[in-house]
């Protein structure tokens, strides 16, 4: 047995984060900038990622009406081997996630993340009696590939998955992303309280990147394949804004109005092989077997707004603030591109009219209410055609699977708010109460339609899916002395969102899909994330699950299996400060919810899980079978009510009649976790006789260092999840220990 094998394929890696900053000012002037680098490995090996980012912020005043701001900032991500979650070799991780652009599209390819897969497959396919040091050496002399789990001795070919010495060093991937954004602005106070600004600002990302499946490893048909990407994404803002503040005697009035017009531009060009590599080794497109997957698309899409807000305060204790905006937005129909969303809100300090006393410190009451409009991604309006391989000499074109809407609104969600704001003893104790709800209606989603009609899906305006909440915030500082400060804080969430309608016909709608029938559903009247699969048969009487003749449970198919919203979720914060030493720790929890575990599920199935050996109920090795005194005994019921006493062998349980039943893989989301603790020592510089530096600061941070209570048990940490009800093979979860040392001069 080789009981760490799994955890010696894992690397404790080193990363750090450097960064500088000058800044200067005068009386017409002031500037800041500032460079970081960040160099980040990762736990698994050759993979990593550096970052770089400049920033520089400048203001100039040319009179004294006129002043100039111009701001830059310029960040480089290259990542090495981004390694890839869930299922199978592949992984999660398509070209859709790794653009950044969201319009990358592989085609149906998983070349561009490399398969760099690990995780999932040390849950489903590894051995635990493997030295992981035998597979460092992945190569043969003549160039080919070792595994461990080859066919035979004529037969190479690794089954299931490659090595993983080879995933990471042979089937590889990288991006880059560049990115300048800024801004220019040009402000003029035509008298002390009317103030006119031109701000013209520009975001531009590059991204590239390559995938590369080695020629001789188990994907693509061991002919290896290549695929790369390039994208760019511009978006230029260029806004107006008129604004005006007085105060008159008790009478504060701030007013802002402005237009604004938003230009995004999009263009990605992917590419792939198909059918292999002719030349082994060569990675280039130009070495696909047959004609490449291509994909070539510009999007392009603009928002006109105006908008307008007051702001009016009285002694005070009273506030109003009401806004207003309208846009026009070119990817809706002419008739439904106007949209228009208002907010108000106003607030009362009640404490002003209590009397002077040592318990009420503040209070406040508020209320509010806001709408927010939203469009659609381009090109979601009329009918558009795709391009397809030739036939023969001649071009073809195809109609997409998803019906178009002309008559398309733009969605709409409006929320309600009302809360209270509460001092105590000097400030010392504080609550804030929040009370909201929220109102989404004519989200633009799409829906299955019956396949005879030509298409799969149709976009529509859907439903109204209600949430409902309350926030709490207390504060406490129960000791403040002069050496000695001890504060916390204490966030609870509280929430319920519920499908009020869907669209006319429709009850339910599948927000996801997985493992032989499972989803996860909005239905109307129901809790939005309603989980639906098989479900075992409970006795009414026993509480106890049901088997049937054959010792196997019995079950049912398309059953609610629990929501996957938790109950109340939030988090704990404690700062204690003596003298010039700071301690830091915060800790969250989220209570209640469920999600599937494919993990779990496969562990079992490949008979790595630890409940699939042992002894049974009779000290027999249950591994062996039912009839030399092995298998297992479930603890159920039969249909009739009576005590199982039909045993099962153990392999058929946990290959077979387990696999791909919901209910037994569907665990508890909750936990508690210690987030970070940080402690930290600000040097007394002038008590030390250090004259050139004024302040150093030294501190030891710690993030993720304890797991203190995990609802699903151990092995998986849902709080560090790739998806909101599923894990498919996450990553493990790190925990990582740092030094900060800030000098300022």
């Amino acid at each position: 047995p080789q009981p760490n094998n799994v955890r010696d394929f894992f690397r404790t890696p080193l990363s750090n984060n450097t960064n500088i900053a000058f800044s200067k000012g005068g009386d017409n002037f002031s500037t800041r900038i500032s460079y970081t680098h960040i160099d980040a490995q990762s736990i698994i090996p050759n993979s990593s990622q550096k970052r770089d980012f400049i920033s520089a912020k400048n203001t100039l005043n040319l009179s004294k009406n006129l002043d100039v701001n111009f701001n830059i900032n310029y960040t480089n991500t290259n990542t090495l081997n981004r390694a890839a979650d869930r299922y199978g070799s592949a992984g999660g991780t398509g070209a859709n996630n790794e653009s950044g652009v969201g319009g990358v599209s592989s085609g149906g390819s998983g070349i561009l993340n490399g398969y760099n897969q690990t995780i999932g497959s040390f849950n489903q396919w590894f051995q635990r009696q493997l030295r992981i040091e035998d597979l460092r050496n992945y190569k043969n002399a003549d160039g080919t590939f070792r595994s461990w789990n080859i066919g035979g001795p004529e037969d190479p070919q690794p089954k299931y998955w490659d090595s993983p010495y080879t995933q990471v060093n042979a089937n590889t991937n990288n991006q880059i992303q560049e990115r300048v954004f800024g801004d220019i602005g040009v402000s003029y106070t035509f008298f002390n309280d009317l103030k006119a600004t031109f701000t013209a600002r520009r975001d531009l990302d590059n991204y590239t990147g390559n995938g590369i499946i080695a020629y001789g490893t188990l994907n693509e048909g061991g002919k290896g394949g290549y695929s790369n990407y390039a994208a760019t994404a511009k978006e230029n803002n260029y806004e107006l804004l008129l604004g005006y503040n007085k105060h008159f005697d008790k009478v504060s009035f701030s007013a802002n109005a402005g237009a604004n017009t938003r230009k995004n531009n999009v263009d990605v060009y992917f590419q792939s092989t198909v059918g292999g590599l002719t030349t082994p080794g060569f990675y280039n497109i130009a070495a696909s077997k047959d004609r490449p997957n291509v994909v070539n698309n510009t999007f392009s899409r603009e928002v006109n707004s105006v908008f307008a807000n007051v702001s009016i305060g009285y002694n005070d204790y009273l506030y109003i603030d009401a806004s207003a905006r309208n846009d026009w937005a070119s990817t809706l129909p002419k008739a439904n591109s106007s949209y228009f969303y208002p907010s108000v809100s106003a607030s009362l300090v009640f404490s002003e009219f209590l009397p002077k006393n040592s318990v009420i410190s503040f209070g406040k009451i508020r209320a509010g209410y806001a709408q927010v409009g939203t469009d659609v991604r381009p090109y979601q309006i009329f009918q558009i055609f795709g391009t397809s391989n030739p036939y023969g000499s001649s071009p073809t074109q195809n109609i997409p699977n998803r019906l178009l809407n002309e008559n398309l609104k733009p969605g709409l969600s409006s929320s309600y708010e009302g809360g209270v704001d509460l001092r105590f003893f000097r400030n010392r104790i504080g609550i804030e109460f929040t009370a909201y709800k929220n109102n989404n209606k004519d989200q633009i989603i799409p829906v299955p339609v019956s396949p005879a009609s030509g298409f799969t899906e149709a976009l529509l305006n859907a439903g109204n899916i209600q949430t409902k909440g309350v926030e709490i915030h207390l504060f406490v500082n129960p000791v403040k002395t002069r050496d000695f400060d001890w504060n916390f804080d204490i966030n609870f969430d509280k929430s319920t969102s519920k499908v009020v309608t869907l669209a006319p016909g429709l009850t339910n709608y599948q927000l996801g899909t997985t493992w032989r029938g499972l989803t996860v559903n909005a239905r109307e009247g129901e809790e939005w994330g309603l989980l639906v699969g098989r479900k075992i048969r409970i006795d009414a009487a026993s509480g106890k699950r049901v088997v049937g003749a054959d010792g196997h449970y019995l079950f049912d198919l398309n059953k609610p299996l629990g929501s996957v919203l938790p109950k109340f979720k939030g988090g704990f914060n404690n700062t204690l400060s003596y003298k010039d030493v700071t301690l830091r720790f915060n800790i969250d929890f989220v209570a209640g919810g469920k999600f599937f575990s494919v993990t779990r599920m496969f562990n079992a199935y490949s008979g790595l899980a630890a409940e699939t050996v042992g002894n049974n109920e009779l000290g027999k090795p249950k591994r062996d079978p039912v009839a030399s005194g092995g298998g297992i005994l479930l603890d159920a019921v039969t249909a009739d009510g009576k005590q199982n006493t039909t045993r099962v062998e153990t392999q058929e349980f946990y290959e077979d009649k387990l696999f791909a039943l919901h209910d037994y893989w569907i665990f508890d989301q909750s936990y508690v976790k210690l987030r970070e603790i940080a402690l930290g020592y600000n040097f007394p510089t002038k008590k030390i006789g250090i004259k050139n530096i004024k302040t150093i600061y030294l501190g030891l941070l710690i993030r993720n260092p304890v797991l203190l209570y995990n609802g699903a048990g151990g092995g998986i940490d849902f709080s560090e999840s790739e998806d909101y009800w599923r894990e498919e093979g996450q990553l493990p979860p790190v925990r990582s220990i740092g030094l900060n040392l800030k000098l300022g001069f």
